[in-house]
């Protein structure tokens, strides 16, 4: 019988020590798939943060290309539909000068150009002769009317 009790506690404590060699395996085994886990983890966080910046970058490449492009596209359509004036008169009904070639036509009459160089012809007579210390004096004929030509207005019309 005692062989028997010997046999039972040597069977017993190879059992232990095979539980123990498991047991300790296991827990090794545990920390080492933790361990890779946790490695996984940090590469994966590494790729989102390269992930992020590849979507950024291509997100302001995008953005950029179509800034180009609408900047082309607006410089094309300015070059086909070059300003023009408006046409003169209250009846104009909010129509634009056109002429055949496309180029923008004065909305002024022929007239008007010849006016107004002949009054800025006259305004630099005029400011060249004060430059000089000359009284001015109107072309014959037309021109300035003297002050005692002018209507004298009633001062009791200015009291009211």
């Amino acid at each position: 019988m005692t062989a028997l009790v010997v046999l039972t506690l040597i069977l017993v404590g190879v059992l232990g020590i095979a539980w123990a060699i498991s047991s300790t395996s296991q827990a090794w085994a545990s920390a080492r798939q933790a361990q890779a886990a946790i490695e996984a983890g940090r590469a994966a966080h590494a790729a989102s943060l390269g992930n992020l910046v590849a979507i950024i970058v291509i997100a302001l490449l995008v953005i950029v290309l179509l800034g180009v492009l609408a900047w082309a596209l607006y410089l094309r359509w300015k070059l086909q539909n070059p300003p023009r004036r408006w046409q003169p008169g209250p009846n104009a009904q909010w129509g634009k000068v056109k002429t055949l070639d496309g180029s923008p036509q004065s909305a002024l009459p022929p007239s008007a150009s010849v006016l107004d160089a002949l009054v800025q012809l006259e305004t630099l007579k005029v400011l060249s002769q004060y430059s000089q210390g000359h009284q001015y004096t109107p072309a014959p004929g037309g021109g300035a009317v003297a002050e005692e030509n002018l209507p004298q207005l009633e001062s009791s019309s200015w009291d009211a």
